[in-house]
C-alpha cells in the first residue's frame, strides 16, 4: 500500500530522491512503498499519523508509522533483502520527544527526516521544515552494501560502544547534514569516533562524510582498516569534507591501516574552531599503503593542542601525507608535524602553499629510525609566527639502509624564532644514519634566536646538504649564524651546492663550519654568498675542509 502524504509548494532542493513518486494531486504527494515512517510524536498534519508499536498495528506507513527508530529499520532492512533495492527509514523530528533507541541494518537502508525535504516533481516537496530529530543511541551497519544517514541529531552512541554511526564493512556510507554532540571517550577500540568506519576484506569500500556539524565530541571520525590477521587487501576510500568541528575534543580523525593493499583518505573543504588535543593521528601497520590528502582546510585550533598532526608507521607500510592551501590560525601546544617512522617504512610528507600563523611551540617533528625512508617536501608556504623552540627539528637515529630527507623550498619564514629555523641532528647514536638536505629560494625576516640553518651530524652519521637561493631580509636580526654545521668524530659531510644565499640582515657569522679530526668534511658552490652586517665574521671554518665556495667574493678554503 503506498503512502499518501501532504505537501508544499517551494524552491526546488536537490537532493538523493529515493522514494518514487506514484501519483500526485495538489494537496497530496503519493510515495511507493520503500519508505518506513517513524513518529514518536503526535499526528504531524501532513498525512503523517501518531506512531505506534507493531504489536499495535503499526505497519511503517506514513498512516500508521512506528514510534521507534528500531522498528523502522528492523522493516526497512527486512524488505531491502526482499527487494534488493535501497529502503529509507524516514524519522519525524521537532516532535518534542527524543528517540532513545539503536537501529541495526544489514541491508540497502537509507536513514533520513524530516529535517531534510523529500524533493517531487515541479518542486514540489515533503518535509524539510523541522528540527532534525534527537536520537540518543546510534545506528550499526552490518556488511551492508549501502548505508545513508543525514538529518539526525546524535547525542551519545550504540549501547556498549559509544559511536553513533558504525559501519562494520559497509561497502558504500554517506554521512551528512547531522549534529554530533556531547559525545564523551569511546568504549572500543583505539581509533573509534562518532563515526567508525571498520573494514576487514578485500572488496571496494567508498565512505563520504560531508556537511556535519561535530560539537564538544571526543574524537569526530574514526577508520579501522584491519587486514592484518586475513589473505586480504585492503581497498579502502574516505572522503571527509565541508564539515564543521567545534567545542573541545581529543582528535578529529584517526586512521589505523593494517595489513595489506590501499587506503586513501581526503579531508577537505572542512573547518575547524573548537580546542583539540591531537586533531589528525595515523597508523599504520604491515605493508599496507595509506594516502592521506589535507586541502583547503581553516583551522583556528587553540593552546589545547598539542600535535596538529601526528604520524607513527612501522614494519613495510608506506604513508603518503599531503597537506596544501590550508591555514593554521590557531595556537598550537607543542607540534604542528610529529612524524616518525621505523622498520623498513617509508613516509612521504608534501606540505605546499599552506598558511601557519599565531603561536606555536614547533612547526615540525621529525624522528627517522632503522632501514625507513622519510622524505619531506616543505614548499611555498607562509610561516609568520612565534615559536619557542626550533621551528623544524629533524632527527636521524636510523641506518645506512634509510634516509631522511628534506627539501625547504620557497617559503617564507617570518616572525620570532627562539631558537633555531632549522635544525638537523644526525645522531652518533645511529652510526651510520643518512640525511639529505636541500634548504633552497627561501627568505628570513624577522628575529631568529640561533641559527636560521643549524646541522649536526655525529660519528659515523652522513649528511649530503645543499643551500643555495636564500635570502635573509635586511630587518632580519639572527643571534648565530645563518648556516652553521658542526661534526662529531668519523661523520661524513658533504655541501655540494652552496650558492647565492644573500645575507642582508644582522648575523653574528655568515657560515660557521666546524670539522672534527676524523671527519670528512667538503663543501663546493660556483657562486657568490653576500654576507653585509656580520657581528663578528662573514664566516668561521676549521682546517681540513676541502672544496671551493665563495663569500663575498672570496674563494674559500684558502
Amino acid at each position: 500500500m503506498a503512502n499518501t502524504v501532504d505537501v508544499d509548494t517551494k524552491t526546488f532542493t536537490s537532493v538523493q530522491k529515493v522514494t518514487k513518486v506514484v501519483s500526485q494531486t495538489p494537496g497530496k504527494l503519493v510515495l511507493a512503498d520503500d519508505i518506513v515512517f517513524v513518529n514518536n510524536g503526535s499526528p504531524v498534519g501532513n498525512g503523517i499519523q501518531a506512531g505506534d508499536t507493531s504489536t499495535n498495528g503499526a505497519d511503517g506507513t506514513a498512516e500508521k508509522p512506528f514510534d521507534t527508530v528500531t522498528e523502522g529499520t528492523g522493516l526497512a532492512a527486512q524488505n531491502s533483502f526482499g527487494t534488493s533495492r535501497l529502503w529509507s527509514v524516514y524519522t519525524q523530528g521537532g516532535t518534542g520527544i527524543d528517540y532513545n533507541d539503536n537501529a541495526i541494518t544489514a541491508g540497502m537502508t537509507r536513514f533520513t527526516s524530516s529535517y531534510l525535504p523529500i524533493v517531487g516533481v515541479d518542486g514540489r516537496t515533503f518535509g524539510g521544515n523541522t528540527d532534525r530529530p534527537v536520537l540518543y543511541g546510534g545506528i550499526l551497519s552490518f556488511f551492508g552494501p549501502t548505508l545513508i544517514v543525514e538529518g539526525y541529531d546524535f547525542r551519545s552512541g550504540i549501547e556498549e560502544f559509544g559511536v553513533a554511526v558504525f559501519g562494520i564493512n559497509t561497502s558504500n556510507a554517506l554521512i551528512r547534514h547531522n549534529l554530533f554532540s556531547d559525545m564523551g571517550e569511546f568504549d572500543l577500540e583505539e581509533g573509534a569516533g562518532a563515526v567508525t568506519f571498520y573494514v576487514q576484506d578485500d572488496q571496494p569500500h567508498h565512505f563520504a562524510v560531508e556537511n556535519n556539524e561535530f560539537r564538544d565530541v571526543f574524537n569526530s571520525i574514526g577508520l579501522i582498516a584491519d587486514a592484518d590477521s586475513l589473505s586480504d587487501t585492503l581497498n579502502v576510500t574516505l572522503d571527509v569534507r565541508n564539515n564543521l568541528f567545534a567545542g573541545e575534543g581529543y582528535a578529529i580523525f584517526t586512521t589505523g591501516a593494517y595489513g595489506s593493499g590501499l587506503v586513501t583518505t581526503n579531508f577537505t573543504n572542512n573547518e575547524i574552531t573548537g580546542n583539540f588535543y591531537i586533531p589528525f593521528i595515523s597508523w599504520t601497520e604491515g605493508d599496507v599503503t595509506l594516502n592521506s590528502t589535507f586541502a583547503n582546510n581553516v583551522f583556528t585550533s587553540s593552546s589545547d593542542v598539542e600535535y596538529m598532526f601526528g604520524a607513527e608507521i612501522s614494519d613495510d607500510t608506506k604513508f603518503n601525507l599531503t597537506v596544501k592551501n590550508n591555514q593554521f590560525l590557531g595556537e598550537v601546544w607543542e607540534t604542528q608535524f610529529d612524524l616518525y617512522s621505523y622498520d623498513q617504512s617509508t613516509l612521504t610528507a608534501d606540505i605546499q602553499n599552506n598558511l601557519f600563523s599565531n603561536e606555536i611551540d614547533q612547526l615540525m617533528y621529525v624522528e627517522q629510525y632503522d632501514d625507513s625512508t622519510l622524505s619531506i617536501h616543505f614548499a611555498q608556504n607562509i610561516v609568520e609566527a612565534e615559536f619557542d623552540e626550533d621551528a623544524i627539528a629533524l632527527n636521524v637515529y636510523g641506518t645506512s639502509a634509510g634516509k631522511l630527507i628534506a627539501k625547504f623550498e620557497n617559503n617564507l619564514f617570518s616572525g620570532d624564532f627562539s631558537d633555531d629555523v632549522i635544525d638537523a641532528h644526525v645522531s652518533s647514536e645511529s652510526s651510520n644514519g643518512i640525511l639529505d638536505l636541500t634548504v633552497a629560494g627561501n627568505q628570513f625576516t624577522d628575529y631568529i634566536g640561533d641559527s636560521a640553518i643549524d646541522v649536526f651530524v655525529g660519528d659515523g652519521a652522513t649528511a649530503n646538504i645543499k643551500v643555495y637561493n636564500n635570502t635573509v631580509a635586511e630587518d632580519a636580526y639572527i643571534d648565530s649564524t645563518f648556516l652553521q654545521i658542526s661534526t662529531e668524530g668519523a661523520a661524513t659531510v658533504a655541501v655540494t651546492q652552496l650558492d647565492n644565499n644573500l645575507i642582508f640582515g644582522d648575523v653574528d657569522y655568515g657560515f660557521d663550519f666546524f670539522k672534527d679530526a676524523a671527519a670528512t668534511f667538503s663543501v663546493f658552490g660556483t657562486q657568490d654568498n653576500i654576507v653585509t652586517n656580520p657581528f663578528t665574521s662573514d664566516i668561521q671554518l676549521n682546517f681540513g675542509i676541502t672544496g671551493s665556495f665563495f663569500v663575498n667574493g672570496f674563494e674559500f678554503p684558502f
